[in-house]
């Protein structure tokens, strides 16, 4: 038990019951207010009532289940499954609750309210706890007393902004000298930023880390331009799921790494021992492991909840308090840092806002991707963006796992060189299809329209396109046909003189493109 201020003295926290209230009658009202509050209300701990906090956590719970679909009767079977519908004071609370706010317009503004509440307790509660030990420290150690004390109210006042804020410090824009964005990947990975890959377990995301750390490493070109090779940078893999001997080394070989330049982060060594890596308490040590790596250029955290120590990633104020310092050292040190993670279970919604725990992961990336399964081919997987605040809208590519000209036994990641038009809310089914979207008609008639096309021999893609714009045929429509009748892109020539074409000839395993023979493959990290 805490031992706060209201433990000394005989007065009530900060708090706002009418403000809770408010918030809670506007979440139920209108179910698509829920996400906003969300976004402002870590949870359900910063209510002052714990009736009202777990209320707030059955509405978050309803939401992910139903949407926005859900309505009073809803909610009230949600709090009955929960057991909490008596306690609450029954679907007349409920009631009362929604009809006690005329619009939930001012549903922001109530979430602001018990936040700011919230922070304010948080502090004196820190401040208590110091007054508590220096009280009843007996014969501890000063020193100890003073650092943990200190340790505590920098936290509560870091994560809830509250330090160093005796004025605003503004700066006049025409004193900024203004700088272009740098780019690891061209358009879709900024350097000196977040960027957040999101997927389910299995499909690769892990071995996607892989070919993009083999890419840096030996300065091979991006899937989407494989010509164009870059400078060789440095990399640093923090991998907490595979084992660096059998797992990311053989897969680094397949992939074609320059293992010279690649740094696999293991633990922090102290005094007593070694430890697992924690971003808490390490980032000056991982800013001096990033700074050993010659001209590093990328760093991944592979999964990033498995370097979060103790904070509760759920809440939206401490993932902020634990990313801040990270974005700001990918800053310093101008390195493009790649954090992984997986989907939460809701299903629905927004691509972006799948990614498990806060949606202050997604809101700290300036670069977002999810991973998925192509819904008509299991064993081709779709990397599609769900955010991109610092270049144009960029296309997906989509990817399968197979035996690549250099590898035998390991899977490497075949990119396909040609974009993917789909969205990721389509994709992961967050969203209604476009009405124009093909129909089984329609692949169909592409099937048969790109077979008879490709049957005097191999075509070029450019002109593939133009004529299956003449006869009147998606794109995506032609492209979902080629995956079907077993078209082989096959490429004359070299570099950007080079040109692709496209055949019906049978494809053979080690040459460029996905490997099925071995069906039951499953990977074994994401």
């Amino acid at each position: 038990m805490r031992h706060g201020l209201s433990a000394l003295f005989d007065r009530l926290p900060p708090h706002a019951p009418e403000a809770e209230a408010a918030l809670l009658g506007s979440m139920i009202l209108e179910p698509e207010r829920i996400p906003e509050a969300a976004a402002i209300v870590s949870s359900s701990a910063d209510f002052y009532s714990a009736k009202n906090g777990a209320m707030f956590a059955v509405l978050l719970s309803a939401y992910e289940t139903h949407g926005t679909t859900f309505d009073l009767i809803a909610v009230a079977q949600a709090f009955r499954d929960a057991g909490t519908l008596e306690e609450i004071g029954g679907p007349e609370y409920l009631i009362r609750l929604a009809e006690g706010v005329p619009s939930a317009v001012n549903c922001s503004h109530y979430a602001s309210i018990v936040a700011h509440k919230s922070k304010l307790r948080q502090v004196i509660e820190a401040a208590g706890e110091a007054l508590y030990r220096c009280y009843n420290g007996g014969e501890a150690d000063f020193q100890s007393i003073i650092e943990q004390s200190a340790h505590e109210m920098a936290s509560a006042c870091y994560l809830n902004g509250l330090a160093e804020k005796s004025g605003v410090r503004a700066v006049c824009s025409a004193d900024i000298v203004a700088e272009e964005v740098r780019w690891l990947w061209p358009g879709r990975i900024p350097l000196g930023k977040l960027t957040l890959i999101a997927g389910d377990p299995g499909l690769g995301k892990s071995f996607c880390t892989i070919d993009l750390a083999a890419r840096v490493s030996s300065g091979a070109g991006w899937p989407d331009n494989p010509d164009a090779r870059q400078q060789p940078g440095g990399c640093i893999l923090f991998s907490a799921e595979d084992d660096p001997a059998d797992t990311i080394i053989p897969r680094l070989i397949a992939a074609g790494a320059d293992r010279s330049r690649v740094f696999v982060a293991q633990s922090v060594i102290e005094k007593n021992g070694e430890r697992s890596v924690n971003l808490e308490r390490d980032m000056n040590t991982i800013r001096k492991a990033i700074g050993q790596v010659p001209d590093c250029r990328m760093v991944v955290i592979d999964p990033i909840s498995a370097y979060t120590g103790k904070a509760d990633t759920h809440n939206n104020a401490e993932t902020r308090g634990l990313l801040a310092p990270l974005a700001k050292l990918a800053a310093d040190l101008g390195v493009a840092v790649v954090l992984v993670t997986h989907l939460n279970k809701s299903g629905g919604g927004k691509a972006l806002y799948r990614a498990i725990g806060s949606i202050a992961f997604a809101a700290a990336a300036r670069c977002a991707y999810a991973v998925c399964k192509d819904s008509e081919n299991p064993a081709r997987r779709l990397f599609l963006p769900t955010k991109n605040n610092l270049g144009p809208d960029h296309s997906g590519l989509a990817y399968t796992l197979g035996m690549g000209p250099d590898s035998t036994t390991i899977p490497v990641v075949l990119w396909e060189r040609e974009a993917v038009t789909d969205s990721a809310d389509e994709a992961m089914g967050g969203a209604e299809k476009p009405q124009d979207a093909e129909t089984k008609v329609e692949r169909s008639e592409a099937e048969e329209w790109l077979s008879s096309l490709l049957a005097a021999g191999p075509v070029p893609s450019n002109t593939v396109k133009r004529r299956a714009a003449a006869d009147g045929l998606s794109w995506r429509a032609v492209q979902r046909a080629k995956e079907a009748i077993g078209v082989r892109p096959s490429k004359a020539g070299f570099a950007k003189d080079g040109e692709w074409s496209w055949s019906l000839a049978a494809k053979q395993p080690g040459e460029g493109e996905p490997y099925l023979g071995d069906q039951d493959f499953v990977p074994e990290d994401g």
